[in-house]
């Protein structure tokens, strides 16, 4: 599952390191490098907290097509992520009421 690693790229793009993370959610760094490195599975509630910490649904830690974008780096990834959820969340604006 690509969880650790969209972790990883999301706290990368907030500019934290992981000691830094892993201080602000309450867990050792050593494990939250676990986390990452997908040796160990996150709790639901961990993921609740590092959403938190990163100002980030925590839908997009489930995202697959993360790491199959054609740019490999974190950043363009997140920023090709981003355009495409802005282009599925944006408002419909309401149609005009015609005047009689």
């Amino acid at each position: 599952m690509t969880v650790g690693k969209n972790i990883k790229l999301f706290r990368i793009n907030a500019g934290l390191k992981q000691k830094d993370l892993a201080a602000t959610i309450g867990v050792e760094d050593s494990y939250l490098s676990s986390v990452e490195n997908a040796k160990k599975e996150p709790s639901l509630s961990l993921l609740k907290k590092i959403a938190t910490a990163l100002n980030i649904p925590i839908s997009m830690f489930f995202w697959e097509n993360m790491e199959t974008l054609e740019d490999k780096t974190p950043e363009a990834r997140l920023k090709k992520l981003l355009f495409e959820l802005a282009k599925t969340t944006t408002p419909h604006e309401k149609p005009k009421q015609r005047r009689n």
